[in-house]
């Protein structure tokens, strides 16, 4: 499928992949709960030293904030008046978000993280493929960008829809 057919995909395609790394995130985020709550160090757990909360409270903040972004891009295309920045910034926002939020994960499992006996090493590897599905996010930051600069997109009119090879594939030229 080619850049254009990408993101014409629809609105509800492109909020459909950025509500999958919310969930890569939650789950990341309990994940690291348990364990804070569970692994000790220093004579205490993980969650009672302040580096972990802030970096737990850091996860629960984005990972809420990457939600409300995608209630607001679904509000208004069930209202009919679908805004494609409200729907790439929520886009944009959630991958990178679970990313860093597996990061921050990562951090507190250590070493276990990298292992298969705890979910995070497939978590921190979904999260970054996000970034990358259906395209990667600096594409879909360019076009917003060009969206907000008021710049020419880089195909005329609406992009089209529908599966490629359909009867609105765009021109050679075009």
């Amino acid at each position: 499928m080619g850049f254009v057919q990408m993101l014409g995909m629809g609105v509800t395609a492109i909020l459909t992949a950025g509500m999958i790394p919310v969930d890569i995130a939650r789950a990341a985020t309990e994940a690291a709960i348990r364990y804070a709550k569970e692994r000790k160090a220093f004579d205490q757990t993980l969650g009672g030293l302040e580096a972990f909360q802030f970096m737990i409270g850091d996860m629960v903040t984005s990972i809420d904030a990457a939600r409300l972004l995608l209630y607001r891009a679904a509000d208004s295309a069930d209202k009919g008046q679908p805004n494609p920045i409200e729907n790439f910034s929520a886009k944009i926002f959630s991958g990178e978000m679970a990313l860093r939020v597996t990061n921050n994960a990562m951090q507190i499992f250590g070493g276990y993280g990298y292992t298969k006996e705890y979910p995070l090493e497939r978590y921190h590897r979904d999260a970054r493929a996000s970034t990358l599905y259906p395209l990667a996010s600096e594409l879909y930051k360019a076009v917003l960008g060009r969206m907000v600069l008021g710049l020419p997109l880089p195909w005329r009119g609406m992009p089209p829809t529908g599966p490629p090879g359909g009867s609105q594939r765009p021109s050679p030229s075009g």
